[in-house]
């Protein structure tokens, strides 16, 4: 009697298979599941400058956030702009977390500081990372 030689699926064609069974899956669970990251909705919120509290070569903003509340403060970024529509990168920010909570939230401020005097119409940009659009402030008259 002869036997007859069973014959399976080959190893490299098993692993092509698993592999695309795999990638097909993790593409399923990724649609399927709410993201992480908070959606890419728009940054509400106002910098309004506090006159009190600045000086020729400091300009202070309070801020002021709806949407969101609060944020990490590695997620804030600050970018300054002369009067003259030229980026400004060498003056100094920094945020003051008023409250001590360890976030970016209403009534924290930045603070801009300079070697020279920071001019009228000095612009401060705040965006936070995940959300579109930033807040505005700028140095008045």
């Amino acid at each position: 009697m002869r036997m007859k030689k069973e014959e399976g699926v080959s190893p490299v064609i098993a692993t092509i298979l698993l592999v695309a069974i795999t990638v097909v899956l993790v593409a399923t669970l990724m649609m399927m599941l709410p993201s992480v990251t908070p959606s890419n909705t728009s940054l509400i919120g106002t910098l309004t400058y506090d006159r009190d509290s600045s000086e020729p070569t400091k300009a202070v903003f309070i801020i002021n956030l709806q949407q969101p509340t609060q944020a990490k403060q590695s997620a804030v970024i600050i970018t300054c702009w002369d009067d003259n529509g030229t980026q400004n990168t060498s003056v100094t920010t920094s945020i003051q977390d008023v409250n001590g909570n360890g976030v970016v939230d209403s009534g924290d401020r930045i603070i801009v500081e300079s070697t020279y005097t920071i001019p009228t119409g000095f612009k401060v940009y705040v965006s936070i990372s995940g959300y579109s659009g930033n807040i505005e402030g700028v140095v008045p008259p």
